[in-house]
């Protein structure tokens, strides 16, 4: 594997036109290609991550002298991808392929392993230099924003949209396991419990025990940053997830398309949970942690609206409305209508900061909201607030250095990492501070109805509002 390994690097070393010139060369050399297509392919994951892969080498001596062929490498990259080797015994099978094989055919493993070929390129840009698509680009439906110029044909169904993660599953009957990925095909790997309560619901409502099918839905684990860390870590499994699924189809469908519109896709959907339901019964099917999405008919505009203003005050992010004779495709389009809160409201309107509270809980320490003026009426502004701003505006409030912490994903360690930031006090005063609020309605009381800062609207000079 090491003439792949230095293609790889050669195809690094270039960029722009170059790059695609020289890509059309090495590729004709089918053992790239091959590690191409199986790094690239987002249908083909490994169930290792870069800290999985880092644990298992950290006390080995050293790499082998012999260079591994691509029969070798194929056949343990093939018992990853199927899961008959998971656990310590793929950590065996991994460290046992690093102290026999070069350094060069390691890189080549593990670059196909993390779905990084370190080369700067993707699967379009190899699609572009073949000239054919032989790797599957990885793309889910996507929302635009809702607004009834979008809305083709009346009525819509309107669907929750839950404060969770996006995720596909891929879900293989004949292997027993079921893959979970990102709307960018990066794999979640926290998912054991919710893995076999896929299967178990799969195998029930299909009634078949081979095939492969794809789920697209939401993940949920408590509050939406609780969700975002346990999707990603290695290792660990989240028990109190749930999926909330909207979509099913058969994985050629999902690649190639599927040619059911909306209203019949949603019909096979539930068509689904029933014959689970009568094979599981009641119990059985509230024992998993597979949930189907709840649709309601809205048959214009206002309704729609109406809709989005029940579920945002029981505590919803918003609702997607969905065109019941469009297609599922792998796009940002129409098909799917994205109603929420930071970007529908029923006015806007600039005051002034009068008074800032303490937070509570995570935003203890920090700024919880302002107090604005609105009308005569003292109004508390909680939401919208960056945690950036949320120090910088107590800060300045209470004259002290405030430290806040920022959970983030990292590529290099492959986990979620908090780093602590602290600010000092500026020269500006918060209070008389003009700030820009967004809300859904005024209030018989006179006050406004689930308003959100949006952003400062004064500029400030030396510490002067002006």
């Amino acid at each position: 594997m090491k003439h792949i390994y230095e293609s790889f690097e050669r195809i690094a070393a270039v960029s722009g036109n170059a790059k695609h010139d020289l890509l059309v060369e090495e590729l004709m050399n089918e053992d790239t290609l091959w590690a191409m297509k199986r790094a690239l392919d987002p249908m083909r994951t490994y169930g290792v991550g870069k800290k999985t892969l880092k644990d298992t080498i950290k006390k080995l001596s050293g790499h082998g002298t012999k260079h591994a062929s691509v029969q070798e490498a194929e056949l343990l990259l093939e018992r990853l991808q199927d899961r008959s080797l998971t656990g310590s015994a793929a950590k065996s099978e991994l460290a046992s392929f690093f102290t026999t094989y070069s350094e060069e055919s390691w890189h080549v493993l593990t670059r196909i392993i993390t779905k990084d070929p370190r080369a700067g390129m993707s699967g379009k840009s190899v699609n572009k230099a073949l000239g054919r698509d032989e790797i599957v680009i990885f793309e889910v439906n996507l929302a635009h924003p809702y607004t009834v110029k979008r809305v083709k044909k009346w009525p819509v169904k309107v669907e929750l949209k839950h404060d969770g993660v996006r995720t596909v599953c891929i879900a293989d009957l004949g292997a027993k396991t079921a893959t979970f990925l990102s709307r960018t095909g990066k794999e979640f790997h926290a998912f054991r419990t919710l893995s076999s309560d896929v299967i178990s619901f799969l195998t029930a409502g299909l009634g078949v025990t081979n095939g492969v099918v794809v789920l697209d839905g939401e993940v949920i684990t408590g509050d939406f940053l609780k969700t975002v860390s346990e999707v990603r870590r290695k290792g660990f499994d989240a028990k109190d997830a749930e999926y909330h699924i909207f979509e099913f189809m058969t994985e050629r469908e999902f690649i190639a398309g599927c040619a059911l519109p909306e209203e019949r896709r949603r019909g096979r959907l539930e068509s689904l949970y029933r014959r689970a339901a009568a094979v599981l019964g009641e119990e059985g099917m509230d024992s998993l942690a597979v949930k189907l999405i709840e649709q309601e008919i809205a048959h214009n505009d206002k309704e729609v609206r109406a809709k989005f203003k029940e579920k945002f005050e029981q505590g919803f992010e918003g609702i997607i409305v969905k065109q019941t004779h469009t297609l599922y495709e792998r796009s940002r389009n129409a098909g799917y209508l994205k109603l929420k809160d930071e970007v529908e409201t029923a006015g806007e309107v600039d005051l002034k900061i009068i008074d800032v509270y303490e937070g509570e809980g995570k935003y203890e320490g920090m700024a919880g909201g302002v107090v604005v003026d609105f009308n005569g009426v003292p109004v508390r502004i909680g939401g919208g607030f960056t945690d950036q701003q949320r120090a910088e505006i107590w800060a300045d409030f209470k004259g002290v250095s405030v430290t806040y912490s920022i959970t983030a994903w990292d590529e290099e360690q492959d986990e979620m990492t908090t780093v602590m930031k602290t600010v000092k006090p500026s020269q500006h005063k918060i209070i008389g501070r003009l700030v820009e609020v967004k809300y859904h309605e005024i209030t018989e009381y006179g006050s406004m109805r689930h308003p959100r800062f949006h952003r400062f609207r004064d500029i400030l000079n030396k510490g002067e509002i002006v």
